[in-house]
């Protein structure tokens, strides 16, 4: 890990830009020039991938021998971080995007499980209020009691309107 400004990955963190190192045994600003020199490795260059100016990885390539800065090859690197940075927010955004599926598909089961439950829990009791009143008031009238078989017929009525609101509200 380096902190901003610290080696090769740290000027372009810092700069957003991609830089060059002729030789990283005689840079001063090159942390790792002991492992490099045990490696034999000389010449240096990297380049940020940033995603909407926001550097969110730094690519380092090293050679054995000293090389002189290449602004057309620089441009080039520029150009692919560029697209890799674009590469990467079109990944993250697929991830966010199967989150967000995720969590409207858990919600459309809640809603569902919600919806039955209501459902049965409101429906089977006014079925029972509606089946009821149906049979009290064919008592009345065969009976003769048209005063009770009216009331139990508004109450049938006011049962079936009631179920009819829940059938449009589920």
């Amino acid at each position: 890990r380096f902190s901003m400004g610290e080696g090769l990955p740290g000027r372009i963190l810092e700069s957003g830009e991609p830089a060059w190192i002729e030789n990283v045994q005689t840079d001063p600003n090159f942390p790792r020039a002991k492992l490099v020199d045990d490696l034999g490795v000389r010449g240096a260059f990297g380049f940020p991938v940033a995603i909407r100016g926001d550097v969110v990885a730094v690519l380092e390539f090293f050679d054995t021998e000293e090389m002189s800065a290449n602004e057309s090859l620089m441009d080039l690197m520029r150009n692919v971080g560029g697209q890799l940075g674009r590469v990467f927010e079109r990944k993250r955004a697929q991830e966010e995007l199967d989150v967000a599926r995720r969590a409207a598909d858990s919600a459309n089961r809640a809603k569902s499980v919600f919806l039955a439950n209501m459902s049965h829990e409101l429906r089977t009791p006014m079925n029972a209020i509606i089946g009821y009143s149906e049979m009290l008031m064919e008592d009345a009238q065969d009976e003769g009691n048209e005063a009770l078989a009216t009331d139990l017929e508004k109450i049938e009525g006011a049962g079936k309107h009631l179920l009819a609101l829940i059938n449009d509200v589920l």
